[in-house]
């Protein structure tokens, strides 16, 4: 199985970690952030103009159905739609609506 990251999901790491306020915890962060990303090098996956047309979709889809999306998680799951992937994260109840297949990992 090839896993891949999404450069919002690497964004919204990096706004966490730039939030905390400089010590310890942030310099341990930064450094395991460092080596996800070169982990996923080549594997990080960009919002677009696919990405954007089937963000579109989705929203409209979910809109409908009475279950408006975030932005950021929105596109997210546009990303993984879009290249009919399965989205892992823990946050599943704010995927449940984008119709994409999820995997919550702390629960295998």
């Amino acid at each position: 199985m090839k896993l891949f990251i999404s450069a919002m999901t690497v964004g919204e790491i990096q706004r966490g970690i730039q939030k905390l306020t400089v010590g310890k915890k942030q310099a341990s962060l930064l450094l395991w952030m460092d080596a996800v990303e070169i982990q996923f090098e080549n594997r990080v996956l960009s919002f677009d103009q696919r990405c954007a047309n089937e963000w579109a979709r989705m929203c409209v889809e979910a809109e409908a159905s009475g279950f408006p999306l975030s932005a950021f998680d929105s596109i997210i799951a546009a990303i993984a739609r879009s290249h009919s992937m399965t989205l892992v994260t823990r946050n599943t109840s704010d995927f449940a609506h984008t119709g994409v297949p999820l995997i919550n990992p702390w629960e295998l």
